[in-house]
């Protein structure tokens, strides 16, 4: 790890509380390890349906990209989501629990890479790749 495991606790627990987005929509991280992290999420029909009677998609892909961007805590980075591709592979229920698991697959001095699965129960639902900017700025100074 590049750095302490107390720097790297403080950063994710600033992902889990600083990111009114995902707090606002139920996501929570869950586990989060060396280049790797789970968020979840219990959905509902009223914050998360579509008028099609599903999860809104905006949500999984929110979901995604806030588990793999705190895969990248690791780096005490700044980073900003410059690409992701997102693939809906089944469909996800109001009332359905939604498992995320996100890790680094390009780690870069500039640009970095992640993936993300997500699960109901052990049925995939959808995978996301993401290409992030490294800012240079840290999160947290040491």
């Amino acid at each position: 790890m590049e750095i302490s495991q107390d720097l790297f606790e403080r950063l994710v627990d600033i992902r889990r509380t600083s990111n009114r987005f995902m707090v606002t929509s139920g996501i929570e991280i869950t586990d989060a390890g060396e280049g790797t992290a789970t968020t979840r999420l219990v959905t509902s029909a009223e914050q998360h349906q579509n008028p099609q009677g599903v999860v809104q998609g905006g949500v999984l892909m929110t979901m995604a990209d806030a588990a793999m961007a705190t895969a990248l805590v690791v780096y005490n980075d700044k980073v900003a989501t410059i690409d992701m591709n997102y693939h809906f592979l089944g469909t996800v229920h109001s009332g359905d629990t939604v498992l995320c698991h996100a890790r680094i697959i390009k780690p870069g001095r500039r640009i970095l890479v992640a993936e993300a699965h997500l699960y109901v129960g052990e049925r995939l639902v959808g995978h996301a790749t993401a290409t992030f900017a490294r800012s240079g700025k840290k999160m947290i100074e040491e």
